[in-house]
């Protein structure tokens, strides 16, 4: 299997990241400017910045994800490599977490914000395979290539069916309601559909959770 890499190259134009700030949005929107306006030196150093103060290495995984792509985009290949399978190991060790997090909407949303480690998104622990297979495809390395692109379709799998999961256990329950109590049933429907609103009341911190302008998920047609 060959790689064009202008191929490569339109493929990831759209393709753009989340992130959730833990202590402050001001961070990933000053990190934003400076990736979307290619000054891809100044990201760098914020972002090297921000986990060299993280003493506890709480959200170093956030930004080891984020500086390693920013480091494609510059074409500083090996150092987007070291730095994304940093991220990647995180990502590896929290999955079973992440998993949780879609029964619980993410331990960051409900608990202190300030004190919960950056976990990690579950599309977040593809794209650390992701770009570390364009990395390796920019730098002539197909058969690595190879390797990363079938972890990240598998990556996806996984995550397909962590949902698929999650949502026939949600159907289960609101079915089993349904024959139980059809009044209390109707009152878990309403309680859904006003959900968005009752977090934003009580979780100011939500308004830090957002994609960048434009994103487009790609991996969704790997």
């Amino acid at each position: 299997m060959r790689y064009s890499k202008s191929l490569l190259l339109v493929s990831t134009c759209g393709l753009v990241f989340l992130g959730c700030a833990h202590k402050s949005g001001a961070d990933l929107d000053k990190f934003s400017q400076n990736y979307y306006t290619q000054q891809h030196q100044k990201a760098d150093a914020l972002s090297k910045e921000l986990i060299a103060k993280d003493k506890k290495q709480r959200d170093a995984s956030l930004w080891n994800l984020e500086n390693g792509v920013n480091a494609f985009m510059a074409g500083n290949y090996k150092d987007s490599l070291n730095t994304l399978d940093k991220a990647n190991k995180t990502f590896d060790t929290n999955w079973k977490n992440m998993e949780k997090g879609l029964a619980k909407v993410g331990a960051a949303t409900f608990g202190s914000a300030t004190n919960v480690p950056y976990e990690g998104h579950m599309y977040e622990w593809t794209l650390t395979n992701y770009y570390m297979a364009l990395d390796y495809a920019f730098m002539d390395k197909f058969n690595e290539a190879r390797v990363e692109f079938n972890r990240t379709v598998d990556r996806q799998r996984r995550i397909k069916e962590a949902y698929a999961k999650q949502i026939a256990k949600v159907n289960a329950e609101m079915e089993k309601a349904k024959k139980k109590d059809g009044n209390k049933a109707q009152g878990m429907e309403k309680s859904m559909k006003g959900l968005d609103q009752e977090l934003s009341k009580r979780y100011s911190s939500l308004e830090q959770f957002k994609a960048y302008d434009g994103f487009i998920n790609v991996l969704t047609n790997l």
